[in-house]
């Protein structure tokens, strides 16, 4: 990522799945519109179309698909 032409930050996918979709992983109680934001601009800087975001924090597996 860049601010007035210097880098100051890096932006990482998890997984990038089969060069398709884009996966994070997270262990938090619920998804916010922070993750959904940092979804989106993997998506920007990949060039791919579809992000998942993936929840571990519970028994049950919780998910959201996202395509801007």
């Amino acid at each position: 990522m860049r601010y007035a032409g210097e880098i100051v930050d890096t932006l990482i996918p998890d997984l990038i799945g089969d060069g398709l979709v884009t996966v994070d992983t997270k262990m938090d109680s619920d998804f916010n519109d922070t993750h959904v934001a940092q979804m989106i601009s993997y998506l920007g800087i990949t060039g791919l179309r579809l992000a998942l975001l993936v929840n571990f924090k519970f028994a049950t597996l919780k998910w959201k698909p996202l395509v801007p």
